[in-house]
């Protein structure tokens, strides 16, 4: 029945993210591109690769990314990508993010303005 569909999906879902844990670099855009391509992603292993994401640009695009797929964004998406602005110097983005979580009806957490506290108070 239903309880059974739930479960095997979590399941599933679940080999992908431990899978996305355990490859690195190269192998694990790879296997996310070809999770996406199934349209198997969902906003956990979204997540896991905003965090794994090394460059300003691929979280930006990870976003796009997740809105073609109508993959929700969460506050962790969020957070993440606000905590990694700041830690690359990025405040603008890091407010711009801020303000798209709202627009999008996401409230923060303390990690998110941990992250941005940290950032105002590096500011010169």
């Amino acid at each position: 029945g239903r309880a059974d569909s739930a479960w095997e999906d979590f399941r599933k879902s679940r080999a992908i993210f431990q899978s996305l844990k355990r490859l690195r670099g190269g192998e694990k855009w790879k296997y996310f591109d070809e999770i996406c391509a199934k349209r198997q992603a969902n906003v956990f292993h979204c997540n896991l690769m905003m965090s794994a994401s090394t460059s300003m640009q691929g979280r930006k695009e990870l976003l796009a990314r997740m809105r073609d797929m109508k993959v929700a964004a969460d506050v962790v998406t969020y957070s993440t990508f606000i905590d990694k602005a700041v830690k690359g110097g990025s405040m603008d983005v890091a407010e711009q993010a801020l303000d798209e979580m709202a627009a999008v009806g996401i409230q923060p957490n303390a990690y998110t303005f941990s992250a941005l506290i940290d950032g105002y108070g590096k500011r010169k």
